[in-house]
């Protein structure tokens, strides 16, 4: 989870990026360009193999938040 300074003059803005990428770029933000990312997400279980996988799944899908 990242750093990101909760204030009202902080200004948001939607990034679109490719779709599966939100986590990876939201990263590539944070590490390389120290840019306060947020990609919002749930907890998702899913059944594979027999054995349960659990993931975290963008709510809105193909957009990083960034502040």
């Amino acid at each position: 989870m990242s750093n990101i300074e909760n204030t009202d003059q902080s200004q948001w803005y939607a990034l679109m990026v490719r779709s599966q990428n939100e986590f990876s770029i939201s990263r590539l933000l944070e590490q390389k360009l120290n840019i306060g990312a947020l990609v919002p997400s749930k907890k998702v279980w899913k059944r594979q193999g027999g054995k349960v996988k659990i993931f975290n799944k963008p709510l809105f899908k193909s957009y990083v938040f960034v502040n």
